[in-house]
C-alpha cells in the first residue's frame, strides 16, 4: 500500500513496527499491583501469519513498569498509581509524509486522563522510549482537575502550497466549558530531537519539558495554540475529528462539544444539547472563523433537545469517493453522531465535504432505517463509528455501534458508493446467540484493521474490531470480524483477545476493550515527490 501519486486521501488502520498492522487495546479502568482503574494499553500485530503478541515492540504497557524486549533500567513514562485511566484515548502519529506507506513508523499516543486529580497527561510510546507531555499551556504552570487528553488526534495542518506540519491535538473537555490544545511536534517530539533513545529510566523522561533532579520541569516548550468554543458546559473538546474536508491537501479539525447548553429564542438554555466546531486549515495556524454545526440551524435540521449530545462521536470518511477534477485531492465527509437523540435511541448525520465546505443538510440515519433491527430507549446508535475502504472499491464505507442494544450491542456496516453511503445495503452484526448477553456492549468501541485476520486473502483483507468491555462481568474482550472483500458482509473468521492472552487474569471490572486506537485520515498528497 503506498501513496498513488495523485494524491487522493486514504484512512489508514493503525500500525506499529515499521509497517506492521496492528490493534491497540485499551483498558482505562483495568487495576494493575492493587492500583484500582491505573489502566493498561495493550497491542498485537500482524506478522504475516496472523495477529500475534509481538515480540518486536512492547506488546503491554503499563506506566513505571518494565517490558521484556527493552533494555536494563526501562521504564514507562510516568508513574504507576490509582484512577490514572492510562489508554483513555489513543491515537498513532507518523513520519516521512510523503512517502510510500511501507516506510511509515507508528508511534502510539495515549492519555492517562484523569491522572493527577483529573488533571490529565498525554503519553508517547515509540517503542520503548517514552515521555509525557503536561496540561502546561505556558509551558510552566499544569492546569488542574481539566482531563487533558479525554481525545487525541494528530494531523498535517499549514499552508497547502507549501509541505505541512504534524500537530498533536489534545482536548480538555474539563477545562472550564472545554479547551483544545494544539501541540508542535518540536513539544511531543523532542525526545527524538535530542536523540535520546532506550526509553525512561526511573518514569522521569518528558519530552515536553527537561527534567532537572534538583528543580523539576524546566525548559518547557509551550504549546502552539489553544482553542475555545462559545457554549455553557459543552465540554468542548470531547471528541475530535482531523481529515482533509475542503480538498485543499491539508487537514481541518472538527471539535465536538457535546454538553453544549445551546439558547433559546426568548431565553434558556437546552442544556446538553451539543454542537460541533470545524475549523478550516488558517495558515500558519489552524486559529480562523469556525463553522458551528448545531441541530435546529437551517443548515443542518432536527430538534435539539436535551441530552442529545449532537457531536459526542466524530468520524471523516470519503463516503462517495469526491475528489478535485484538476489535483485528485479527496474531499473527505464529517459524520456526526447524536447518542442521545430522543430517549438514547441514537443517530448520526453525514455532512459532504466540497471545496466550498460542508453540502448541508446531509442524510440522518437510525439504526431501524435498514430493517436489520429497531431502535429502542438506550441503544445509543452511534456511541463508536469508525470508517475506512474496507472492501477497497474506491469508496470509504462507515462502521456505526449501538452497544446498548438488548442483544448485547450491535454493529452496523453501511457501504459507500458514488452516492455516499447506501443504507438498504447495511449489514447488521451482534455477537453469536449465546455470547450476547445484556450489558456486554458490543461496539462500545470500534477500529478497523487489515492483515491476515482468520487465515483468509492475507493482507487484502479487512477485519473490523470490536470492544466488548462488559463480556464476562465487565472483564471486557476485544473480537476482529473478517469482512468480505467481494461485496460488503461479515465473514466471520477473526481472533477474541482477553487479558489472558497478554498474561493478564480476566478480572471483572477491567472492562477490556474498553477503548481502540482509531484508524487515521491522510491527506495524502505527494509533498515528498
Amino acid at each position: 500500500m503506498e501513496f498513488d501519486g495523485q494524491g487522493r486521501g486514504r484512512i489508514y488502520p493503525p500500525i506499529q513496527a515499521g509497517s506492521k498492522s496492528a490493534v491497540v487495546i485499551g483498558a482505562p479502568q483495568s487495576a494493575y499491583s492493587g492500583n484500582v482503574r491505573a489502566g493498561q494499553v495493550l497491542i498485537v500485530i500482524d506478522d504475516g501469519a496472523g495477529y500475534v503478541v509481538p515480540d518486536s515492540v512492547p506488546a503491554r504497557i503499563v506506566e513505571d513498569q518494565t517490558a521484556p524486549i527493552c533494555s536494563d533500567g526501562h521504564r514507562f513514562a510516568w508513574e504507576l498509581g490509582a484512577n490514572r485511566r492510562l489508554g483513555s484515548a489513543l491515537a498513532f502519529y507518523v513520519q516521512k509524509p510523503g512517502s510510500p506507506f511501507s516506510s511509515y513508523a507508528g508511534r502510539l499516543a495515549t492519555s492517562a486522563a484523569t491522572a493527577a486529580g483529573n488533571s490529565g497527561r498525554l503519553l508517547l510510546y515509540p517503542g520503548c522510549s517514552s515521555c509525557v507531555v503536561f496540561p502546561k499551556p505556558s509551558g510552566e504552570d499544569t492546569v488542574l482537575g481539566t482531563q487533558f487528553g479525554g481525545s487525541v488526534a494528530f494531523g498535517f495542518f499549514g499552508d497547502p502550497a507549501e509541505v505541512p506540519t504534524e500537530k498533536m491535538i489534545v482536548g480538555s473537555p474539563l477545562d472550564g466549558s472545554g479547551t483544545v490544545a494544539v501541540i508542535d511536534a518540536e513539544a511531543y517530539r523532542r525526545f527524538e530531537q535530542l536523540n535520546i533513545v532506550g526509553g525512561t529510566r526511573e518514569g522521569t523522561r518528558e519530552c515536553q519539558c527537561d527534567f532537572s533532579p534538583n528543580f523539576g520541569n524546566v525548559d518547557c516548550q509551550p504549546w502552539s495554540e489553544v482553542l475555545n468554543g462559545a457554549f455553557n458546559n459543552e465540554e468542548f473538546g470531547a471528541s475530535l475529528s482531523v481529515a482533509d474536508f475542503d480538498c485543499d491537501g491539508v487537514d481541518d479539525l472538527a471539535i465536538g462539544a457535546p454538553g453544549a447548553a445551546l439558547p433559546i429564542q426568548g431565553g434558556g438554555f437546552v442544556e446538553g444539547a451539543g454542537a460541533v466546531y470545524v475549523f478550516a486549515n488558517a495558515p500558519p495556524n489552524i486559529v480562523g472563523g469556525a463553522t458551528v454545526l448545531r441541530q435546529g440551524a437551517f443548515e443542518v435540521g432536527g430538534e435539539p433537545e436535551p441530552s442529545d449530545r449532537f457531536g459526542e462521536t466524530l468520524i471523516a470518511g470519503n463516503f462517495n469517493g469526491a475528489r478535485l477534477s484538476v489535483s485528485e485531492r479527496s474531499c473527505f465527509d464529517l459524520v456526526v453522531a447524536t447518542p442521545g437523540e430522543n430517549d438514547g435511541i441514537g443517530e448520526i448525520q453525514v455532512f459532504e465535504g466540497s471545496p466550498d465546505g460542508f453540502v448541508f443538510v446531509g442524510p440522518i440515519l437510525h439504526l431501524e432505517d435498514t430493517g436489520l433491527s429497531t431502535g429502542e430507549p438506550g441503544d445509543r446508535f452511534g456511541h463508536a463509528m469508525t470508517a475506512g475502504d474496507f472492501n477497497r472499491d474506491g469508496f470509504d464505507d462507515l462502521a456505526v455501534s449501538a452497544p446498548g442494544d438488548s442483544v448485547g450491542g450491535s454493529v452496523m456496516v453501511i457501504p459507500g458508493s458514488a452516492n455516499g453511503l447506501v443504507i438498504d445495503n447495511a449489514t447488521l452484526w451482534t455477537q453469536a446467540n449465546g455470547d450476547n448477553e445484556p450489558g456486554d456492549e458490543a461496539g462500545y468501541s470500534l477500529s478497523w484493521t487489515r492483515g491476515r485476520v482468520g487465515g483468509v486473502r492475507g493482507d487484502l483483507a479487512a477485519a473490523l474490531v470490536v470492544g466488548i468491555p462488559g463480556e464476562d462481568s465487565d472483564a471486557g474482550a476485544v473480537v476482529a470480524i473478517r469482512l468480505s472483500f467481494d461485496g460488503m458482509f461479515f465473514h466471520g473468521g477473526g481472533p477474541t483477545w482477553t487479558m489472558a492472552d497478554f498474561g493478564g487474569e480476566v478480572v471483572s471490572g477491567d472492562r477490556f476493550g474498553e477503548t481502540l486506537m482509531p484508524a487515521r485520515a491522510m491527506p495524502m498528497r505527494p509533498w515528498e515527490g
